[in-house]
């Protein structure tokens, strides 16, 4: 099972704010969390291979 990252977890793996995570969401530049529960987390392997692939861009 993958583990699930919550905002401030994405914030500090990206090194900004939490309020920059949910901007770069919003406009389309990170991808979207999902929702579990009442809280929304992202895929870390998923996360990952976003990073990995937005590398020297």
């Amino acid at each position: 099972m993958s583990d699930f990252l919550k905002v401030g977890d994405v914030a500090a793996k990206l090194q900004v704010t939490t309020d920059t995570v949910r901007t770069l969401v919003r406009k389309g530049e990170l991808p979207a969390p999902i929702q579990l529960g009442g809280s929304q987390r992202w895929d870390a392997a998923e996360l990952d291979a976003f990073i990995k692939s937005r590398k020297g861009k």
